[in-house]
């Protein structure tokens, strides 16, 4: 599971490398690929084990849970500000977190999930 939320993190890096804009202007198609990679990981998260969890007490695990349930049954209420500050502030501790768990000999295969 941890490899596979590290692929979104990577996804949503890539499409806003590629449009830079995608998260400035409703409509735009990275904006919502972003949108979806997002809600894949977040629902992803509720797989990862407690142990994981409480090894990355930075990581506010009830608000990414609250994300995906907002994102996934109010969807119309979505501002793509707040996802905008979740890709620029929360993503990056989250990869952190992610790359400690898998280390650099796992990269490729999850270590715990």
């Amino acid at each position: 599971m941890l490899a596979y939320i590290r692929e979104r993190i990577e996804h949503i890096n890539q499409a806003m490398r590629e449009d830079p804009l995608a998260l400035n202007e409703e409509g735009r198609l990275a904006g919502e690929a972003i949108l979806w990679n997002l809600m894949a990981l977040t629902d992803s998260t509720a797989r990862l084990s407690d142990e994981v969890k409480k090894r990355h007490p930075e990581i506010h695990w009830e608000q990414v849970r609250g994300f995906r349930n907002l994102a996934t049954h109010a969807y119309d209420r979505i501002q793509l500000k707040q996802v905008a500050n979740i890709v620029a502030n929360d993503l990056p501790m989250m990869r952190r977190a992610i790359d400690m768990e898998l280390g650099p000999r796992d990269r490729g295969h999850e270590r715990d999930s």
